[in-house]
């Protein structure tokens, strides 16, 4: 199935009078019995070492990227199944499977002394209770200091670092496309804006052209009409006072001439 959920679970070695240690026996049947076709599981033995589990638990999420760790653990003081709400940083006294303590006896020298998980162990707590299991369950924010909550504070941490890792991720890839966005939109504004001012200009331009051509036609039309009509007119009325003024001179003159040749 694809894209399916990745969850890690981890369980611990022998340690101190505890030859088998219960956490991992009952990861290994979980292993078994699996958590449905979605999910794909995977599960670990984790040393009771402080120096193992530092290089550890950075390379299971380095490989699997889980969305989901648990680590199953064993207390012989507790009455219940118990959901540990937080881890602590500070305080680790007890020796290892290899005699050793950090010297600081902190998780991380420079993180934070109390690191809350984002899952509310309360409702999951009430939820299980609920169902009928006839298995108890409560809820602790305070696991003591072992190897076991060591590790606990440090995937803890780990988780704040992805989410942080993966909402710097997410807030770059937002703000990028918004950025982009602005510049696209920003550019075909402008470059719309530009469009249109040049095709306003050019067509300005031709109706002014177009506009300046006609109006030069008809005024040069209506020029060329009035002078031919006024040259038309002139020549018409010079022409016809020549023709009067010759026609009246010829008649007066054949008029003269018939009078004197009957004296």
């Amino acid at each position: 199935m694809a894209n399916k959920k990745k969850v890690i679970v981890t369980g611990f070695e022998p340690f101190g009078e505890h030859a088998v240690n219960s956490s991992w026996v009952a990861v290994q049947e979980l292993e078994r019995l699996g958590l449905g076709e979605a999910v794909d599981l995977h599960v670990c033995e984790v040393p009771v070492e402080y120096q193992a589990v530092q290089g550890l638990l950075p390379s299971l999420w380095k490989e699997h990227q889980p969305q989901l760790v648990v680590h199953v653990g064993v207390s012989g003081l507790a009455t219940t199944v118990t959901l540990e709400q937080c881890g602590h940083n500070k305080g680790y006294k007890r020796l290892d499977n290899c005699s050793f303590c950090p010297a600081s006896q902190c998780c991380m020298d420079s993180g934070p002394d109390c690191i809350h998980s984002v899952l509310d162990m309360e409702t999951v707590c009430k939820r299980v209770n609920e169902s009928g299991l006839r298995v108890a369950l409560s809820v602790s924010k305070d696991a003591g200091r072992y190897v076991e909550t060591r590790t606990l504070h440090q995937t803890l941490h780990q988780t704040l670092h992805q989410t942080l890792h993966q909402t710097l991720r997410q807030t770059l890839h937002q703000t990028l496309h918004q950025t982009l966005h602005q510049t696209l939109h920003q550019t075909l504004r402008q470059t719309l804006r530009q469009t249109l001012r040049q095709t306003l200009h050019q067509t300005l331009h031709q109706t002014l052209r177009q506009t300046l051509r006609q109006t030069l036609h008809q005024t040069l039309h209506q020029t060329l009409h009035q002078t031919l009509r006024q040259t038309l007119r002139q020549t018409l009325h010079q022409t016809l006072h020549q023709t009067l003024h010759q026609t009246l001179r010829q008649t007066l003159h054949r008029s003269l001439t018939c009078t004197s040749q009957k004296m």
